[in-house]
């Protein structure tokens, strides 16, 4: 009976010490080699909560970056991640899958370090100064730009990348210049939420007209009572830009700013570079090579080497008769790795050379007027080996019966 007893009270202890014990082996929901998660402290904040790069507890810009220029080129992360940060830029227009890309940032007052949102979708919308959450894998695309972006799978597809959510940003709505003209309904301190619609009024002085109205970097067009509107997507500054009443001359700017990359494509370009096809007739002719005009992601026209492809400029044909184009003012990037002097700009037969301008904080050869007093230009790359990169093309132009 002795014994009997005494072997009881051995097997309740190491039971209690297995139970007691953190290293003793558990088949028990919650146990350590259950594959549910369990709380590790008294806060109840599961691991998995805890774990960085989920929604609840996404990457930062910085974090993501770091991680993401450690791979080797072209290479993903090994799973999916969050990162958290304030959109810096327009994003650009949507593709024909819903997919669009822009860059976020940690600190919109400090947007040297950006990490590049790669064709994402999104249920809401997303402007410029909103902060999102976005899951995708991490990139180091091409070993130089680091992104978050959905992941090629071994038969070709892609996952998605996707916006999980937004916070609307609260931006503010002033007026910059507007020299010989008045602006009504923008008063000092206004604010609005980014994709509010907001209305307002110009008038010009009585010697002057309008020539040019703007929100940021959009050319905005009077609506039939004369008043404008714009949707806020971001910060934005009115400009008005006026000319003598006298004056009949007309401009028009040629623009990318989608942010995306794709080429030109045959026929008329002139709304996807931000002009009027009524107008314009925007085209891109193959030359010596197989790959129409470029449309970069950084939001400008690129004209690929050895006149591969040629940039044409005209009046439609059907207007030919209203309108001549007086003269086009080019401005290329500051980093354009081919400048203007290996631009060749062809008016009918005959090859024009610009005025450059220059001064303190102008790159050489990087501003140039072209005068055309004609309906139709083309502008090629006569450079062996480096791309121009344009940023804009002002085109001015006159109403033949005006004259």
């Amino acid at each position: 009976m002795k014994k009997f007893r005494l072997l009881s009270i051995l097997a309740v202890s190491a039971l209690l010490f297995a139970c007691n014990n953190p290293d003793s082996p558990s088949t028990s929901s919650g146990g350590a080699n259950s594959s549910t998660p369990t709380s590790q402290n008294t806060g109840g904040t599961s691991e998995v909560d805890n774990k960085k790069g989920t929604e609840t507890n996404p990457y930062s810009v910085a974090e993501a970056i770091n991680i993401a220029s450690q791979l080797a080129s072209d290479a993903y992360s090994d799973e999916e991640v969050c990162v958290t940060g304030y959109v810096v830029d327009k994003p650009g227009t949507k593709n024909s899958s819903g997919k669009f890309s822009f860059h976020i940032v940690d600190d919109l007052s400090k947007s040297e370090t950006q990490l590049y949102v790669y064709l994402t979708l999104s249920d809401d919308d997303v402007y410029q100064n909103d902060q999102v959450v976005v899951k995708a894998y991490l990139q180091n695309y091409k070993g130089n730009t680091n992104e978050i972006t959905g992941k090629k799978l071994d038969d070709g597809t892609y996952t998605n990348s996707n916006v999980l959510s937004v916070t609307t940003a609260t931006c503010s709505i002033t007026v910059g210049a507007h020299e010989g003209a008045t602006v009504t309904g923008i008063e000092e301190g206004k604010t609005a939420k980014n994709g509010t619609e907001v209305s307002f009024s110009v008038a010009a002085d009585a010697d002057k007209k309008i020539d040019k109205v703007k929100a940021n970097d959009t050319t905005l067009t009077a609506q039939t009572d004369g008043s404008y509107k714009f949707t806020v997507n971001g910060n934005m500054v009115i400009t008005v830009e006026t000319k003598d009443a006298t004056d009949t001359s007309l401009s028009g700017t040629m623009q990318y700013n989608k942010g995306t990359t794709s080429n030109m494509t045959t026929g008329n370009n002139a709304e996807t570079v931000g002009l009027d096809e009524t107008i314009f007739n925007i085209t891109s002719t193959l030359v010596g090579g197989t790959t129409h005009v470029g449309l970069n992601k950084d939001n400008h026209i690129r004209l690929y080497k050895n006149e591969g492809s040629a940039l044409g400029i005209a009046i439609v044909d059907e207007k030919k008769d209203e309108y001549i184009i007086d003269n086009i003012v080019i401005t290329l990037t500051s980093d354009s790795p081919a400048k203007l002097n290996d631009a060749k700009v062809v008016v009918g037969d005959k090859t024009i050379t610009g005025e450059m301008k220059t001064g303190e904080g102008i790159t050489e050869n990087t501003i140039g007027t072209y005068l055309i007093n004609d309906t139709a230009i083309s502008i090629s790359n006569t450079n062996s080996s480096q791309q121009i990169f344009i940023s804009t093309i002002v085109i001015t132009y006159h109403s033949v019966q005006a004259a």
